[in-house]
């Protein structure tokens, strides 16, 4: 009679096959299973749907399933031995392995890190290219869609499209005019929607689109729309599941980064691009807007510029450094990218997904930074205490620097919010409007007591700055007349007169494009001479936020 036995979980099952100890235990086994997870009834939420896990990185499941108990199948006659042999293997004390690729991962637990608390000092800040780009500025936006989809892009498409016709034994001739006007067809689709294409080119008032039905007829629309091609189908990668759009994706990619401005931040998330039919690489993710369709890799600037897109197609993908896991190898190959077309210390912005410390590592070999938030279970046994964090008050903060340069810093806002920077410090602190739960309100940072004054809206004592202006005003303080006036405070006021309680300041670049900071001269100087006004070279300026 054959018997049951429960004992160990699914992470410590995945570390003894890993270190190869379970074969001699599981040679008279007959079945294994698994219990189901503790939440199996709840809703998957972002930290448990980690797309990670199909790397078969044993650190990126969800703990529900790594605590789930694993049940043997045993004969009877050998329960007691197998039982044994369990309980051996799981008291035996051994270095953890992760499971993953063949190629050997970056195991975190083998290195042993050391933390101080204190704050990382932030290195010279990359300054971005301010000089505006007429020839941008005076493209119309045919001429601005014309600069991706350009003269080589277009005669790609007429190739292929003409040679995958020519093997169905159709004749298309299609050239670049018809495909210009295929391709504004399909954009026109985007603004105008129906519920199926053949209702433009219908006689019902409703739906009949004049620009469509007098540009293209509609039976030569669908034959183009049916051979559409971009690959040569006899030269396909099977290991690519995106082989068929390769080489459009490569050459927009190209384009993307020769027209892209000459910025230092940079910002890498998913996007969802909609669809409903049947492929490989389609992805279903619950509580998203767009649940079901292609999940893309994206790297943009700090207003949105694309400079990068590359399809998620599971773990036979063409991303670059997967020992590292796959959130870090999209960060390293859309980096690659970047210092392949130019050489600059970017900054790289990128959510809990993909930050992990040894990724911020490779980014500092590379001349590169990163700040991102982090989870808490990959910041290498870093010295916070978070539970104590979530019992003190708001907005206070802790601060961990590693020996190798990586900032770790917990802020309590609403909840715990961990983040981690190669490049990015604690200091300047400055005020944050934030909505408080508690409250049920925002509160307005550094505001103290009593009803203001008409003229100076805040008594924060920051972001002061007196820039010249054209007519002289009255001082807020004297009452005389003054040419400087305070930015913040929108009043006129004398460089002795202190009203608007100005701190010393970082430096800044004003509404009127020049740089100024009010500084404190130190000793036991006379009134008139505690401030004074600096101005700076537009080259020069330095905005460590």
């Amino acid at each position: 009679m054959a018997s049951f036995s429960k004992g160990l979980t699914v992470h410590e099952v995945t570390e003894l096959l890993e270190q190869g100890d379970i074969d001699d235990i599981l040679n008279d086994v007959n079945d294994i299973f698994m219990e189901p997870p503790a939440n199996v009834n709840n809703y998957v939420t972002d930290e448990d749907s980690d797309d990670e896990g199909l790397l078969g990185d044993i650190n990126h499941m969800p703990a529900s399933l790594l605590n789930a108990h694993i049940v043997i199948h045993t004969p009877d006659t050998e329960d007691a031995e197998v039982a044994n042999k369990v309980s051996a293997n799981k008291t035996q004390k051994k270095p953890k392995i992760r499971l993953g690729q063949k190629t050997k991962k970056i195991q975190d637990t083998q290195q042993t890190v050391l933390w101080r608390q204190r704050d990382l000092e932030t290195p010279n800040i990359f300054v971005d290219d301010q000089k505006p780009n007429v020839y941008y500025n005076t493209l119309q936006p045919y001429e601005l869609f014309e600069l991706f989809f350009d003269q080589q892009v277009l005669e790609m498409i007429v190739d292929y499209s003409n040679t995958y016709a020519s093997n169905k034994n159709q004749t298309l001739q299609i050239d670049i005019n018809e495909l210009k006007c295929f391709l504004g067809i399909l954009l026109l689709s985007g603004y105008n929607e129906v519920s199926r294409r053949r209702m433009y080119w219908e006689k019902s008032p409703d739906t009949h689109n004049n620009l469509v039905s007098d540009a293209m007829r509609r039976n030569r629309f669908e034959q183009i729309f049916s051979n559409i091609h971009f690959c040569n189908n006899s030269k396909l990668d099977e290991h690519d599941k995106f082989s068929k759009i390769r080489p459009l994706i490569s050459m927009l990619n190209s384009r993307f980064l020769i027209h892209a401005p000459h910025q230092q931040f940079h910002s890498i998330d998913e996007s969802m691009v909609p669809y409903f039919g049947r492929h490989g690489c389609k992805q279903f993710i619950r509580g998203k807007p767009i649940r079901f369709g292609f999940k893309i890799w994206v790297g943009t600037l700090r207003l949105g510029y694309v400079v990068w897109i590359s399809p998620y197609q599971g773990k036979s993908g063409d991303l670059q450094n997967t020992e590292y896991g796959l959130g870090a190898s999209v960060i390293i190959s859309y980096a690659n990218n970047l210092l392949t077309h130019r050489i600059a210390p970017y900054h790289l912005v990128f959510d809990n997904f993909f930050t992990g410390l040894p990724l911020l590592e490779k980014l500092s070999e590379m001349g590169l930074y990163g700040t991102g938030t982090i989870r808490s279970n990959r910041t290498k046994k870093c010295p916070i205490n978070l539970v104590a964090m979530k019992k003190i008050k708001r907005d206070s903060y802790e601060s961990y620097v590693s020996d190798s340069g990586i900032l770790v810093c917990v802020w309590k806002d609403n909840s715990t919010v961990t983040i981690a920077s190669n490049n990015v410090g604690v200091e300047p602190i400055i005020a944050a409007k934030r909505w408080s739960v508690s409250d049920k309100r925002t509160p307005t940072p550094g505001r103290r007591g009593g009803k203001p004054s008409n003229y100076i809206p805040r008594y924060d004592g920051a972001m002061h700055y007196l820039v010249p202006q054209e007519k002289q005003t009255r001082c807020a303080e004297c009452h005389q007349k003054t040419t400087p006036r305070c930015i913040k405070c929108d009043v006129g006021v004398h460089l002795k007169c202190d009203r608007c309680k100005i701190k010393n300041q970082f430096f800044r670049v004003t509404p009127y494009g020049v740089p100024v900071r009010l500084c404190m001269y130190s000793g036991p100087l006379r009134r008139s001479r505690q401030l004074s006004l600096i101005t700076l070279s537009p080259r020069r300026v330095v905005i460590p936020y």
